[in-house]
């Protein structure tokens, strides 16, 4: 590993393996979960590290696929209320254009 990387995040816990780094970056990402509290608290590591961190991995991924799929039925509900009112806003046009033509 070269010196530098050693220097800048020595004393960061959650970046000192490339794994955990991993992680740790993709929680930043997603939103912060506060990982270094978790992982890293006042009282060490927890017990069963690994099975701990593959569970908040699956967490993770779970929650974000499940947070997009709300966001995409939100959007295509607004979107069949908007085809909706469009509809209704065409037909009065349409009486529009009828009476002037008459």
């Amino acid at each position: 590993m070269p010196a530098y990387y050693e220097q800048v995040l020595k004393s960061q816990k959650a970046f000192r393996t490339p794994g955990s780094s991993l992680v740790k970056t993709t929680v930043m990402m997603i939103g912060e979960f506060e990982y270094g509290d978790i992982f890293y608290g006042p009282e060490g590591t927890t017990p069963y590290n690994d099975m701990t961190t593959l569970l908040f991995v699956v967490f993770l991924i779970l929650m974000s696929i499940i947070t997009m799929n709300l966001l995409v039925g939100l959007a295509v509900d607004d979107i069949k209320a908007v085809q909706e009112q469009a509809v209704l806003k065409r037909l009065g046009m349409q009486a529009q254009v009828g009476q002037w033509a008459q």
